[in-house]
C-alpha cells in the first residue's frame, strides 16, 4: 500500500513512503517504482512553487549525488537527488527539524 501522510499540516510537511517496497518493485519493475517517486516529486515541486512548501530530505544525500545502477543500494534516492539537481535545486546544509537532524534543498 502506498502512504502519503500529512504529518503536519499546519505546516505543509508531507511524506510519501511505500509501505512494501519490494512487493511494488517485484510487480512493476524498478522503472515503474521509480515512476511513483517521480509523480510525488512532481506534485511537490508543484506545491512547493505554488504554496512555498519546503523540501526536506531526512537522509544525507551526499553520498547519492552520483545516480547509482538499477541493482545498486540506493537507487531510487539517487535518482530523487539527480532529479532535484536537474530541477534547478540547490542542496544546502543541514537543520534540525522535529528532533532530527535533516538536510533542505533551497530553490
Amino acid at each position: 500500500m502506498m502512504t502519503v501522510s500529512f504529518a503536519d499540516t499546519k505546516n505543509n510537511v508531507v511524506t510519501f513512503h511505500l509501505d512494501d517496497w519490494m512487493s511494488y518493485e517485484n510487480k512493476y519493475g524498478k522503472a515503474g517504482t521509480w515512476l511513483l517517486n517521480y509523480a510525488f516529486l512532481k506534485y511537490v515541486i508543484k506545491k512547493e512553487k505554488n504554496n512555498n512548501w519546503q523540501i526536506i530530505l531526512t537522509t544525507d544525500y551526499t553520498p547519492y549525488l552520483t545516480v547509482r545502477g538499477l541493482s545498486e543500494e540506493g537507487y531510487f534516492y539517487s535518482k530523487e537527488i539527480d532529479f532535484l539537481k536537474n530541477t534547478g535545486h540547490i542542496f544546502d546544509t543541514y537543520i534540525t527539524y522535529d528532533d532530527f537532524v535533516s538536510y533542505y534543498i533551497v530553490r
